[in-house]
């Protein structure tokens, strides 16, 4: 799961995606301690899904984001306003490099811009940054890669059974992309 604290109140918020490929969310109220109980924020469209974990991050307006990648290979994202707490329908900052399918890694940059990064199925990293003052979201750029590239998609087998590997109980392992007649694997 994805965990952060939002600064303005110090509520624990959880986020993940359930078997059904919804994205789901839970917080936890700093005053009381009590938990909210999952809410369903659903999918981006009906024939997309999650599948890998989201990330999430607060902006400098205090806006909660989740970041996670489809089923399609696309990066989509929602956030919540804080000012009346409600969840905006998922949008697609699209792709490169052939789609993603590993978790995106998300920050602020001090001046306040958010920047994604990704992991192509090519192998090559890629970021994309939304500017704080006009709220626009950059197009990808690439940063290549080192090491013969990067481990690039993390995608289970169809009837979602997962491999043994090395004597590892089976869901400590699971099976990735194949490039250049060389199958990757990911521990999870």
């Amino acid at each position: 799961p994805s965990v952060l604290v939002q600064p303005e109140n110090d509520d624990t918020v959880v986020t993940e995606v359930g078997t059904d490929g919804n994205m789901y969310f839970n917080w936890q109220n700093s005053s009381s301690g009590l938990w909210s109980g999952w809410a369903n924020l659903g999918t981006p469209a009906s024939n997309v899904q999650f599948e890998v974990a989201a990330a999430t991050l607060v902006q400098i307006n205090d806006n909660m984001v989740i970041f996670a990648n489809g089923t399609d290979g696309n990066l989509y994202f929602s956030w919540q306003n804080t000012s009346n707490f409600q969840w905006s329908a998922w949008e697609s900052l699209g792709s490169a490099g052939g789609g993603f399918g590993t978790t995106p890694c998300v920050i602020v940059q001090p001046g306040g811009n958010t920047v994604v990064f990704e992991v192509g199925a090519d192998g090559n990293a890629y970021y994309i940054w939304q500017n704080v003052s006009t709220g626009l979201w950059s197009s990808w750029s690439g940063l290549g890669s080192a090491g013969g590239g990067f481990f690039e998609r993390t995608t289970s087998f169809p009837s979602k059974e997962y491999i043994r590997l090395n004597g590892q109980p089976p869901g400590k392992v699971r099976a990735s992309s194949t490039m250049s007649n060389t199958t990757h694997l990911m521990a999870i």
